[in-house]
């Protein structure tokens, strides 16, 4: 019994680990393939109604220009898995993508369509 009673808790350690290694884990690179430079980055978990300006990605990254790429990291709402993402481009038109789930998208891509890849 007392073998039996380990191994249930050893097996219940290993999977509250993974799933609190999964949580917060919403950080990934944007490449922009788009065509267009892009000036703006919103970012908001899928259940807020609207974009703010406090969602506003800031840094070095920005403009990002067609070809090149930039590492998003950001801890807000850390157990948050599924995001909408706004861009707004060089031209003053945006886009946007609901319901993105970074707990498994590492890279993503916009590509001349408005198109987003994940994981390639």
């Amino acid at each position: 019994m007392k073998l039996s009673r380990r191994f249930f808790l050893a097996a219940l350690l290993v999977v509250l680990m993974a799933g609190s290694a999964m949580a917060g884990r919403q950080d990934f690179t944007l490449y922009n393939y788009s065509g267009k430079t892009i000036t703006k980055i919103y970012l908001i978990p899928s259940w807020k109604p609207t974009f703010e300006e406090k969602d506003r990605f800031t840094g070095s990254a920005l403009p990002l220009r067609h070809g090149k790429s930039a590492s998003m990291t950001f801890h807000s709402y850390p157990n948050e898995q599924y995001w909408d993402l706004r861009v707004y481009y060089s031209n003053g038109r945006y886009e946007n993508w609901s319901d993105l789930d970074f707990f498994k998208i590492s890279r993503l891509s916009i590509d001349k369509k408005g198109t987003v890849h994940w994981n390639f």
